[in-house]
């Protein structure tokens, strides 16, 4: 894990969407997290995957295309992976100012 990782208080975790790894629910692996497929995208050499986490976060993965059909459907359970290299810590600075964090939708 690299960034603010000795940081008190509200922090943001981040990852590249290229860098999660999805594998079948309840598979082992580095730091897994379960999940369910949302959405499946086609985006051209990639298909997009948003994936909602247990805990209610939603988080994208990119899934290189590689012609044949993506094994990920809307409503299965996933394992999510998130190599620790690739995590990083962020100091929150809406929440260190007392302000209220701004809301975003997953781009489709």
């Amino acid at each position: 894990m690299q960034g603010d990782t000795d940081a008190h208080g509200p922090v943001k975790i981040v990852i590249r969407p290229e860098r999660v790894r999805l594998e079948d629910h309840g598979s082992a692996g580095e730091n897994p997290v379960p999940g369910m497929v949302e959405r499946v995208v086609y985006v051209g050499s990639i298909q997009q995957v948003i994936v909602r986490l247990a805990p209610g976060e939603t988080l994208q993965a990119w899934v290189q295309n590689t012609g044949s059909s993506l094994p990920y459907d809307q409503g299965m359970p996933v394992a999510v992976h998130l190599p620790a290299e690739a995590v990083r810590v962020l100091l929150d600075p809406d929440a260190a100012a007392g302000n209220e964090p701004e809301t975003a939708d997953v781009p489709a």
